[in-house]
């Protein structure tokens, strides 16, 4: 089944306005984006003056909402979007622009939730220590983007410029402010852990010292971590967690999902998954939402919450993830040995 036109542009802009606190604000935006006056956004509001073609691919693109999702109903096929289809990545900032294009603005979404599911630390507590961000982006653009700068380079610090950490700052304040829930297995700080041993055992640092620097790195954020789940609050390392919103962290063993982000409010549900990891899909397809948000209740009904409570349980969880970061850190010394 297909919507008419004006079911479509009831629809799309209702989704819109929902998006804001203030219908007016809503309208203002609208007038931005279109470039219209007042009246002649409350026209297309009141369904007087139907949307151009254009100016639903404008407001389509702004809001990440998916046309044929709203056009086509009862069928099999489902739409995703991914960030690095449109064009290959060939720099961190053209990668922190798309992270930014999609979510700079959910903190400031009514009455909105994350859920995620993941085996690795999610990408945005990576932004809490610099030197691990660089890390893992030299990772990335070394053998996953194919950065030909960095094809027989080896890491070393102060690889991504002011400019970039300044984005990636920015994108750790919109997560900050998000109230979310997140699963986690025990292995969540294996892969890097496992990245910085074989970089060090292949000669991939310029200054060995800095494989202990981010082992350091990842006690400290393991720490932070832990004082997050105690609190039941997302915060920076070194404030006070205050009024910061909430974070909720549940152990399961079976959750085998590779970073999958579900984002829901009255006005958006949108689902992202890692795709050709750091590389993501998403879609806003409401049989994609509706599938992950039971596939996310079952999970959660099935782990033990370790925040704010369960407190044996959650330094059980973190005294497993301090031990592993301590065993890497003995193999780097018998690596540095043999230097």
């Amino acid at each position: 089944m297909s919507l008419r036109a004006d079911q479509l542009q009831g629809t799309l802009l209702e989704q819109i306005i929902a998006s804001f606190e203030k219908k007016s604000e809503g309208v203002e935006k609208l007038c931005e984006l279109l470039n219209l006056g007042k009246d002649a956004v409350y026209r297309r509001l009141r369904g007087d003056t139907l949307l151009t073609p254009e100016e639903i691919g404008v407001l389509a693109s702004a809001y990440g909402i998916s046309v044929d999702n709203l056009i086509f109903r009862n069928t099999d096929s489902v739409i995703f979007t991914m960030n690095a289809i449109s064009g290959k990545i060939v720099s961190f900032q053209g990668f922190f622009e798309d992270l930014r294009a999609n979510i700079q603005d959910f903190g400031l979404l009514r009455d909105a939730f994350t859920y995620s599911a993941s085996n690795e630390i999610p990408l945005f507590y990576y932004f809490f220590y610099p030197d691990l961000l660089e890390f893992k982006l030299y990772v990335w653009g070394k053998h996953i983007w194919d950065f030909g700068y960095l094809t027989n380079a080896p890491f070393r610090k102060n690889l991504v410029s002011p400019d970039i950490q300044r984005m990636g700052n920015q994108l750790m304040q919109s997560w900050l402010r998000q109230d979310c829930a997140e699963m986690w297995s025990i292995n969540v700080f294996d892969n890097t852990l496992n990245q910085i041993e074989f970089h060090a055992s292949m000669g991939g640092f310029e200054d060995f010292s800095d494989a202990f620097a981010l082992c350091d790195a990842l006690s400290s954020l393991s720490d932070h971590l832990y004082q997050m789940a105690e609190t039941g609050k997302k915060f920076k390392p070194g404030t006070y967690p205050g009024a910061g919103s909430n974070f909720e962290l549940y152990h399961n063993e079976m959750v085998s999902a590779n970073n999958t982000i579900y984002l829901t409010s009255p006005a958006v549900r949108v689902v992202y998954h890692t795709f050709g990891s750091p590389n993501f899909i998403r879609s806003t397809d409401p049989r994609v939402c509706d599938f992950i948000e039971n596939w996310i209740k079952t999970i959660l009904q099935k782990s033990i919450q370790i925040s704010t409570r369960a407190e044996g349980e959650r330094q059980r969880f973190f005294q497993v993830v301090n031990r592993r970061i301590e065993l890497t850190r003995k193999r780097l010394e018998l690596f540095a040995e043999s230097l």
